[in-house]
């Protein structure tokens, strides 16, 4: 399977709670995935952040996949933590 494929199956599997990813897959879609949002980076920011925004939950589901895979799936659980301080300080009120 060539890497393409495999960044594509991310996708196709973002809810996907069960089974496991090998390196392979995982590292195609972090780099595949980085110079996708390197390139648009330098042509448009703006849909660079939204490319981000999608690949959000399919990158989380992969690693919760690839943590399963590897024996340790609670390391997962760490990308939560700056997930939810975004979320939180973006719902808090602004003090004057």
């Amino acid at each position: 399977m060539n890497y393409l494929n495999l960044y594509i199956d991310a996708f196709k599997k973002f809810l996907d709670f069960k089974g496991k990813e090998n390196r392979t897959a995982f590292w195609s879609f972090v780099i595949i995935s980085a110079l996708i949002s390197l390139l648009l980076s330098a042509i448009l920011p703006a849909i660079a952040g939204i490319y981000g925004l999608v690949t959000l939950i399919p990158g989380i589901m992969l690693c919760i996949r690839r943590g399963r895979d590897a024996g340790t799936p609670w390391l997962a659980l760490t990308l939560l933590i700056p997930i939810l301080a975004v979320i939180v300080l973006g719902i808090l009120p602004s003090k004057k």
